[in-house]
Order: structure tokens, then sequence, then C-alpha cells
């Protein structure tokens, strides 16, 4: 995609990036316009932002949180000091997430969010996966599968995690909890994998419910926002610890 960039002569710095890619453009008086497919425009005119020759655009930063960059970290969450939430997606040389503006909280003149997951991020890696053990005996029945085991099966256990085996290090999903007890678990059916007496078995907490945050040595974050008015992002912070895992 084709953008324009501009220089600051007071900063001596490329300073911003706009989605607009004129033919032509020249300041006239104290006045800016750009010349597109023939026509005159004039910019700096209306209170619509971010629509530039009839097309709508979305404005974006990006930046990179890289303190001490050889210390594997953990970034837990991410605070906003502006005018409103933006959408967000995060990427370290580990992992991935995101927060939608939806899950931003305002606190004491910040919006602040802790970083999820996507959704079905299922990986044997992640601390979301927890494992139960070998499965002793699996009983089919309308609706509802029943898989028992000869010890107690791990308390953290909840209704709507999701039940997998494994096999050759790879995750197949069963079901999801409907139900458990002290050595049995009650789930959904999923359509193709069953398992069989012996299978290892484990379970894994919603990515996004459970915020364990993103592991890397640096993260970069990418904020979208769809306002047409105007808006303002002053700071961009994050909570990080290192890495023990």
């Amino acid at each position: 995609m084709s953008v324009t960039i501009s220089y600051s002569h007071d900063d001596k710095a490329w300073t911003s990036r706009h989605s607009y890619f004129p033919e032509w453009m020249v300041s006239i008086d104290g006045y800016f316009f750009t010349f597109k497919n023939g026509n005159l425009y004039q910019h700096f005119t209306n209170e619509l932002r971010n629509n530039y020759y009839g097309v709508q655009y979305d404005s974006s930063i990006t930046t990179v949180f890289n303190t001490e960059p050889a210390v594997p970290k953990v970034f837990k969450t991410v605070s906003l000091r502006g005018s409103n939430a933006w959408d967000l997606t995060a990427e370290t040389n580990l992992e991935d997430g995101l927060i939608s503006s939806d899950f931003f909280e305002y606190k004491e003149g910040n919006w602040y969010s802790h970083i999820r997951r996507y959704e079905n991020d299922d990986n044997l890696q992640k601390l979301n996966v927890q494992g139960i053990g070998a499965m002793d005996a699996y009983n089919p029945t309308v609706g509802i599968r029943e898989l028992t085991f000869e010890f107690t099966v791990n308390p953290s256990i909840s209704s709507g995690d999701r039940i997998y085996l494994v096999d050759n290090g790879d995750l197949l999903l069963i079901g999801t909890v409907l139900s458990h007890d002290a050595d049995s678990i009650r789930i959904t059916a999923a359509a193709t994998n069953t398992p069989s007496p012996g299978d290892v078995i484990v379970f894994v907490k919603n990515s996004m419910a459970e915020s364990f945050g993103l592991r890397g040595d640096y993260m970069t974050v990418e904020l979208t926002n769809t306002s047409t008015s105007y808006q303002e992002l002053f700071i961009i912070t994050s909570e990080t610890f290192k890495s023990f895992s």
C-alpha cells in the first residue's frame, strides 16, 4: 500500500505517516492542497478525520517494548494515556496476542487492560494447558462422553475447558467439559477424535480469559483506532517482569 510520509524541519526527523497518496501537493498562503485523479482537495477543512479522496482509513501506531532485550520477559498489561482506548495487537519473538478496545478499563486517567491471547490458541508450551494424565476408561453415551481415571483429577479443571488427547506431541480435541467429579470428566463430543484407554489427556483453559500475558525478549505493539473524530494518545506503557519458566 502506498503512503505519504512527512518531514519536520523543526524536529529534523520524519514524524508522520499518512494514508493518502496524492499526485501532487502544494501549500499556498498557509493552506494545504493536494491533487488526486485530476481533482483538487483542500486539507484540514472539516471534522471528519482519516477520510481522503472519499476513502475512510483507520489511525494506527506501531511501537516496540525492548527494555533489557537479552532478558526473557512476560508482558502482562498495556496502559494507554489518551482520550480513548484503541484496538491492539501484540507480538513477541515467541507469542502473540491482542486487546480489544472493549477490554480496556479507565483507571486513574489511563486505559488499562491485560494482554489476551487469541481464542483457541492451544499450544502445549502455553501456561493455560494443564495435564491430567493417562485415561483409564472411556464411556460414550448419547450426547455426553465420560472419561474416568484411576486418580484424582486436577482440581483446577472447570466447565467450559477444552479436553484434548496428546498424539505424538499434537493436541487432538475430544470435547468441552460439561461437569466433573474427583475421578471422572463428562464432556460434549468432538466431531472426529475418540480417546482410548491409556491416552494422555490434557485440558486447556480459555486462552483469552486466562490472562497469563506474552513471553518474549521484546514486544511489538500495533494500535488501531477507527474513530472519525479527533483523538489523542500520549503514552503507551506495559507492565513486565522477568520470565522464569
